[in-house]
């Protein structure tokens, strides 16, 4: 069963990472684009450890308000608000990490 795990905070939460199935995907909302910005950080360590099978995105509009663009990783997708919806539809559970 896949679910789609929607991060706000900017701060990981270790419990994810024992939560996540393959099939799973990551979306980073809010706060959490800056995860992405670190580059030996806890998000970094845990695309490491699940190799191509992390399958982790980012709304555009959050990383675009916070000026990240122009260093933005290209391991990680920047999707819109249409593209959200999809995934929700796609995935059999969604889990909010607030």
């Amino acid at each position: 069963m896949s679910t789609l795990h929607i991060l706000y905070p900017g701060e990981w939460p270790m419990a994810l990472e024992r939560l996540w199935s393959a099939g799973d995907t990551l979306l980073l909302a809010g706060a959490s684009v800056s995860l992405a910005m670190a580059p030996n950080g806890s998000l970094q360590h845990f695309m490491q450890r699940r190799g191509s099978g992390a399958r982790v995105m980012a709304l555009e509009d959050a990383v675009l308000c916070r000026g990240l663009q122009p260093h933005w990783p290209k391991a990680i997708a920047l999707i819109n608000a249409d593209v959200w919806v999809e995934l929700v539809t796609r995935h059999q559970k969604s889990l909010s990490w607030a």
